[in-house]
């Protein structure tokens, strides 16, 4: 429901990962530093391994397709109680 409403108003949560949340209800985004207007570029350069989507080291606008990967990274660490590896998904 948060990036829900990130997105309405226009901006993609970039820094998606566990130490950016807060569990409760509501459920908490926190740390906006990585926050990117949708259809622009990031400010600044970074790459959180394993969160953020191989698309933002192309320097690319933002879509909301950027943080629901992150989301998606974040559902795989809750399930599998380990954090994906910088490599990506391992399936071995």
């Amino acid at each position: 429901h948060a990036l829900k409403q990130l997105h309405a108003a226009g901006w993609a949560h970039l820094g998606l990962r566990p130490s950016a949340i807060t569990l409760g209800k509501p459920v908490r985004l926190n740390d906006l530093t990585f926050a990117t207007r949708l259809g622009e570029k990031p400010d600044r350069t970074f790459y959180l391994a394993g969160y953020s989507p191989p698309e933002l080291l192309l320097g690319t606008p933002v879509d909301q397709r950027a943080d629901v990967y992150s989301l998606g990274a974040l559902l795989f660490h809750a399930a599998n109680g380990q954090p994906i590896a910088e490599t990506g998904v391992e399936l071995g």
